[in-house]
Formats: structure tokens, C-alpha cells, sequence
């Protein structure tokens, strides 16, 4: 009897694994923040990106469990605020990007310093959490694979795969675009670099406040 409901928990957590790691090696606003972290500085800058867009993870995934994304689609109100907020500080980021895309940047141990992985970290945690799909999507998966009477170890053990996939997929972003090759090219670069990030960050965040305001 507790083999099968080992096997049973198995066949619950193996599709919401997948289904995670497909979603979030989907290139969006964090995938940009952490390969640009780690392009401009180094890979353990990237990897506190990484950490930062994992508890933002686990923030909305726990949210998620709790009933947050129910609550979203029942008041709907209290979703588009958070999509406003959302698209705003997307625009923010947007806006800084650009206006510092063309100073120079020394990539040394110094210009790192500049940094610190505290500010690295939040940075990546609020961009991370300004966007409120995740919950949706975390309670679209949960409803879907996790019934009601699902025992809280297992609860515990998909936020923990959701947290996971979450970190190692950015910290393999983090450790690949901080090779020197990359490095150099993104210096020869970093202008229009800068400028696509924003510019691509700035259109989700009109499409947020587009969506709210039709």
C-alpha cells in the first residue's frame, strides 16, 4: 500500500516537473536579467540572479497553493491591479536600461564590486514578482495534478521541483553567458545589447498595461 501511494505521488510530481521546466526555459524577462547579470559581471552575480528569480518562484508557487491564482480568476479586479504594478516596474527597469546602455563598463573584479549580490538578488526577486501569470499558471498546474486530498508532503515536494527547476535552469543561463568569449563580445556590443533588453522588457510591460486598460 505505501509503494503504490509512492508511485502514485511519482506520476503526480513527474508531469508538473516537466511541465515547470518547459515554462520556464521559455526566454522572458527573467532569462534576460540573469544572462545580462552574468554578461556584465560574472557568473556568481549570476547566479544570485538566479537565486532571486528562485524565491520569486517559490513566492508564486506557494501563493499558488494557497489559492491566489483561484483568487485571481475570481476577482479579477485584483488581478489586473497586480498586472499595472507589473507592467509599470517592468517599464522602470525598461527605462534604466536604456539610459545607461551607453556608459562604459570595466567587466573587472572591481566593476563587479559595484554589484553587490544582496542588490543582485532583490533586483531579480522584484522582477520576478512583478509579474502576477505565475500564479495563474502555478494554480492552472495544481488544479490539474494536485487534488485536494493530496498529502502536504507532496505540496512540499512540488514546491521544492518548482523551485529547483527554477534555479538550475538560470544558474546554467548564468555559468554559460559569463565565459569570456561571451563576456567580450558583450562588451563590443553592450550598447545595443542594453537597448534590446529594454526594448523587450519595455514592450511586456505596455503589453500588461495594454491588456488592462482594453
Amino acid at each position: 500500500m505505501i509503494i503504490r501511494d509512492e508511485l502514485r505521488g511519482m506520476m503526480i510530481l513527474v508531469p508538473l516537473a516537466l511541465a515547470h521546466l518547459v515554462a520556464v526555459a521559455s526566454p522572458g524577462p527573467s532569462f534576460l536579467i540573469v544572462a545580462q547579470t552574468s554578461a556584465r559581471h560574472s557568473w556568481r552575480m549570476g547566479l544570485h540572479a538566479a537565486l532571486g528569480m528562485a524565491l520569486g518562484a517559490l513566492s508564486w508557487a506557494l501563493a499558488a497553493l494557497l489559492g491566489l491564482g483561484a483568487l485571481f480568476l475570481k476577482f479579477t479586479w485584483l488581478y489586473g491591479v497586480m498586472r499595472l504594478a507589473g507592467g509599470a516596474f517592468l517599464l522602470w527597469v525598461a527605462f534604466q536600461l536604456w539610459r545607461h546602455s551607453a556608459d562604459p563598463l570595466e567587466l573587472t573584479r572591481r566593476s563587479e564590486g559595484e554589484a553587490p549580490p544582496r542588490r543582485v538578488l532583490l533586483s531579480a526577486l522584484r522582477v520576478q514578482l512583478s509579474n502576477p501569470k505565475p500564479a495563474v499558471f502555478y494554480g492552472s498546474i495544481f488544479l490539474a495534478l494536485l487534488p485536494p486530498e493530496t498529502p502536504l508532503p507532496l505540496k512540499i515536494a512540488a514546491l521544492g521541483i518548482i523551485t529547483l527547476n527554477e534555479f538550475l535552469w538560470y544558474a546554467f543561463v548564468a555559468v554559460a553567458l559569463s565565459r569570456q568569449v561571451v563576456r567580450q563580445a558583450y562588451l563590443r556590443g553592450k550598447i545595443w545589447i542594453d537597448r534590446i533588453t529594454a526594448g523587450v522588457l519595455g514592450l511586456l510591460g505596455v503589453h500588461l498595461l495594454a491588456e488592462e486598460s482594453s
